[in-house]
Formats: C-alpha cells, sequence, structure tokens
C-alpha cells in the first residue's frame, strides 16, 4: 500500500493494521512512501509487523545532525524466510526507484538500483555467511530498470547457479501487468490464477529470471506459485496469475 503526500497518519495506521493482519513477510519501499516524510513513515516502521526492504537508501551518514532521528530501523535489504523441513531458506531482496524526493528528507540518499545490485546484493548473496538456497528480488524500480536487472541476474545465475541464484523479480512502479504486457486496466484479457497451468518453462541456455509485475492502486492481488526441487535447488514449475479486486469477479471495494 502506497500513500499520496498529503495522507493522513490513520491512513497509515489503518494499511500498517491491514497489512499485519494480512501476515505480510516483508514489503519493498515504494516512492510515495517516501512523501510520507520521516515522522509518518516512522509511524508506519513501527507499526508493521514485517520488515520493509529498502536496499539502496541511505538514511544518513553517522555524522548528519538528524541521524538519531533517522527512519532506518525497521528497514532492511534483505529477509531470510525458513522453507519446509529441509533447511531451505527463502531470501528477499529489496529495491526502491531511485528518483530524487525532497519530502523525504535532506539526508535520504537513493543510490542507484544496478549498483545497489553489483555492490550490496550481490556480495551479500556470495557472502560464506549466506544461508538462502531461494531468492526472489522485489523491486519497486519500474520496468526499464527491471528489464536491466533482468539482464545482470541472468549473468549471475549462469556463473552461480544452483546454489546462487535469483528465480524471480516480482515488480512495480510502472502501473503494468506482466507477463501479459498488457496495461493494468485490461484485466479480463490477463490470465487469472488457477486457469494457468505450467505456464513457466525456465530458460536454462540464459538462467533467466521470471519477470513479474501486477498492476498498480491496489487493484490485483498478484499470486506466485513456485515449485523448486530441495536436492538440485532448482526451479521446476512457475504458476502465476492475478485477481482482480473488483465487483466483475465478485470482491466488493
Amino acid at each position: 500500500g502506497q500513500f499520496d503526500a498529503d495522507s493522513a497518519v490513520d491512513e497509515a495506521q489503518l494499511v500498517a493494521a491491514t497489512m499485519n493482519r494480512l501476515q505480510y513477510s516483508a514489503m519493498a519501499l515504494g516512492n510515495h512512501e517516501l512523501d510520507l516524510g520521516r515522522p509518518k513513515l516512522q509511524n508506519f516502521v513501527d507499526q508493521v509487523q514485517f520488515p520493509i526492504l529498502a536496499a539502496n537508501v541511505d538514511w544518513g551518514s553517522e555524522n548528519d545532525e538528524q541521524r538519531d532521528n533517522a527512519v532506518h530501523k525497521g528497514f532492511a535489504p534483505q529477509v531470510q524466510i525458513p522453507l519446509g523441513t529441509n533447511n531451505d531458506v527463502l531470501c528477499l531482496l529489496g529495491l526502491t526507484a531511485n528518483e530524487p524526493n525532497p519530502l523525504a528528507g535532506p539526508n535520504v540518499h537513493i543510490k542507484p538500483e544496478l549498483e545497489t545490485w553489483r555492490t550490496q546484493l550481490q556480495a551479500a548473496l556470495l557472502s560464506s555467511t549466506n544461508n538462502c538456497t531461494r531468492t526472489i528480488l522485489m523491486s519497486h524500480a519500474g520496468i526499464g530498470v527491471d528489464r536491466q536487472l533482468e539482464q545482470e541476474l541472468s549473468a549471475f545465475n549462469q556463473q552461480y547457479a544452483p546454489r546462487h541464484q535469483v528465480d524471480v523479480i516480482l515488480g512495480a512502479h510502472s502501473h503494468i501487468l506482466l507477463p501479459s504486457q498488457l496495461p493494468d486496466d485490461r484485466a479480463p484479457e490477463y490470465p487469472i490464477f488457477g486457469t494457468v497451468q505450467n505456464n513457466y518453462h525456465h530458460p536454462a541456455a540464459t538462467h533467466a529470471p521470471r519477470l513479474l509485475h501486477v498492476g498498480a492502486n491496489g487493484r490485483y492481488v498478484g499470486l506466485l506459485k513456485i515449485s523448486w526441487d530441495s536436492s538440485t535447488k532448482k526451479m521446476t514449475n512457475l504458476q502465476t496469475g492475478v485477481l482482480p479486486l473488483d465487483r466483475r469477479h465478485g470482491v466488493q471495494p
């Protein structure tokens, strides 16, 4: 859930309560969350019961006068989630859009997404202390940057798979639906989850991650079902779809 610049604190409280009730595991920071400014954003961060992923946001150096009040508690570059009983761990990485935002505060600096992947996230995945056996990148950078990330991750996967591999990019910010490549106001033409079976064939030659976008403004819930082979650590199947949140599909707003 994103907010407008003039959002009231009550709206942030409502969104936080809803997301907590839905048991979110994590969320990637969006550009409009920064519109809130530090106090309101901190209010939201303090209420949610999950980490907010923003690896490319620098909230201020140790020498900044506002460091003690900087919004950094509750943020993380990644989160690790145990899977099943085979000691498998799903890692979620997060990036936000590298766009100037004066409402965020003078000491908030957003680093380029590709630079952050190369210098920070890639190193974290290759670290000897990394326990990730499955990895998904949550990106609020937009389709242009996501396409570049897709190429970078393809090369990374080809070199380091299957021990280190990013299987999926969950993208946002461009208000489109992928893989259909339709504008997000054409939901009837997009496959609804349950009607798509085994629709993913991993391009082994390129090791490309699957790139998905799910529209904007809470009009859809994206649905993603992934199967991995625990012995080979490879993704064997992926199913995708969206659930439109409107009366046409039996959902009351």
